[in-house]
């Protein structure tokens, strides 16, 4: 009677404790799957961020920043004040959403953004150098920011999206799961 007894008692102290430890599990997976939708949804947006982040920088590159007349200066000085602000709103949507995107994410993001400053501040110059009447100067400084646009910012954009995409995969998902569990 009392081996029964003792059995009943251990088997309700496994019933509880696999209770207990069931119910943390769902806990901390429930949170994970919250902190992983918001990630999904925050990568989501800065990669469409980003594309338009480019896409005004080359069309200022292209088309407005190569014309060298004295009527440009008006114009490009607008078409950068564009980038700039387009810029600014992604850094700081950036800023806000940094806290849940794991470090190399990151670090990708931080890339592009020195890179787009590098151009931008490029431009400003060259835009300074036309309207001090330096042409050469201001070719100068816009064909570097051509350049770099044309081949460091696509390749850094091309990173950028091979590190959104492995942030989305499933496995990382299941990894980092395992990772809350401890397992």
């Amino acid at each position: 009677m009392e081996n029964s007894n003792n059995i009943a008692i251990v088997s309700g102290f496994f019933a509880i404790l696999g209770i207990i430890v069931g119910y943390f599990i769902g806990v901390k997976k429930y949170a994970f799957e919250k902190i992983y939708e918001q990630r999904l949804m925050c990568i989501k947006d800065l990669y469409k961020r980003a594309v338009v982040l480019e896409f005004i920088l080359k069309k200022h590159i292209h088309f407005i920043g190569a014309d060298t007349t004295t009527e440009s200066i008006s114009k490009k000085i607008e078409s950068l004040n564009k980038v700039k602000e387009s810029f600014q709103k992604f850094q700081h949507k950036f800023w806000e959403e940094e806290i849940i995107l794991d470090e190399i994410t990151a670090e990708q993001i931080n890339i592009f953004l020195k890179k787009y400053i590098e151009i931008t501040s490029k431009l400003v110059v060259s835009n300074n150098a036309q309207q001090l009447g330096d042409p050469a100067q201001s070719f100068e400084y816009w064909d570097e920011s051509f350049r770099l646009a044309s081949s460091d910012l696509v390749k850094i954009k091309i990173n950028l999206k091979e590190e959104f995409r492995r942030t989305l995969k499933i496995r990382s998902w299941k990894k980092l799961f395992y990772k809350l569990l401890g397992l």
